[in-house]
């Protein structure tokens, strides 16, 4: 393990050099590095890179620049057909034990990381996510009539994994979600624009159960000062979505 880690210490600070400074308004390569290499080993699914960029709100030819610069440890494919890949998991390993990755300029802190991809997430979704986003006019429509080419369209990949994931990165953040916390905040803010756009959304993918999951969880992270308020603001809408939706889930 200590031969391993002292050939991903000299990888990494050859192919990240940090003594060069961006341009004002851009972030360094060493900012890149983290938060584009630090999404790309906490993903639940890989992504594109113009998938990543898109989530991420960056220049897709950054995220190229920093993961070809890497492409010993990470799959870069070609073309964007294809998801950008860890080649071993013992990278992110390496990456997310500050025992091993000694040099904690390079060194990924998970929860950190789980924290901004989660805010990530909820900025995309609060761009993107609209009541009827896939133009189907009527809501009690079958996600088997759904055109698979529509969906692809109006909930493209990156929207669709902020879509199932964000709560799992918000849990994983270890975030609480009381009064006065920046995320708190967020996450009421989402939830009280796009609530049901979300839901809507899941509907579409197919992906209603883990909805009610994801409920329950962002139920079980609240340590506000009322609970039951926020509670009963978070299941608001679930009735009427339920029976606008009934066709769909069956």
């Amino acid at each position: 393990m200590k031969q391993l880690d002292l050939m991903y210490m000299k990888l990494l600070r050859y192919a990240i050099r940090v003594e060069d400074r961006a341009p004002p308004g851009e972030d360094s390569p060493l900012q890149r590095f983290r938060r584009i290499v630090g999404s790309v080993v906490i993903l639940f699914e890989a992504l594109t890179a113009s998938a990543l960029a898109t989530l991420l709100g960056a220049q897709l030819d950054k995220v190229d620049q920093t993961v070809e610069s890497l492409s010993s440890v990470l799959n870069y494919p070609e073309t964007d057909d294809f998801p950008i890949k860890l080649l071993h998991p013992s990278f992110r390993d390496f990456l997310l034990d500050n025992r091993r990755c000694d040099d904690l300029q390079f060194c990924i802190v998970g929860e950190n990381a789980h924290g901004d991809l989660a805010v990530s997430c909820l900025q995309l979704l609060s761009r993107h996510l609209k009541q009827d986003i896939c133009a189907l006019k009527l809501p009690g429509t079958l996600t088997s009539e759904v055109d698979p080419f529509t969906v692809q369209r109006c909930i493209p990949d990156e929207v669709r994994y902020a879509c199932r994931y964000w709560v799992d990165h918000l849990q994983r953040s270890n975030v609480k979600l009381c009064d006065g916390e920046p995320l708190h905040d967020r996450v009421h803010v989402f939830l009280n624009k796009h609530f049901l756009h979300w839901l809507e959304a899941l509907s579409i993918l197919g992906y209603m159960p883990d909805g009610v999951l994801m409920v329950k969880a962002l139920n079980s992270m609240l340590t506000v000062s009322n609970p039951k308020d926020f509670e009963r603001f978070l299941f608001l809408g679930i009735p009427c979505l339920a029976a606008a939706f009934s066709d769909c889930n069956t």
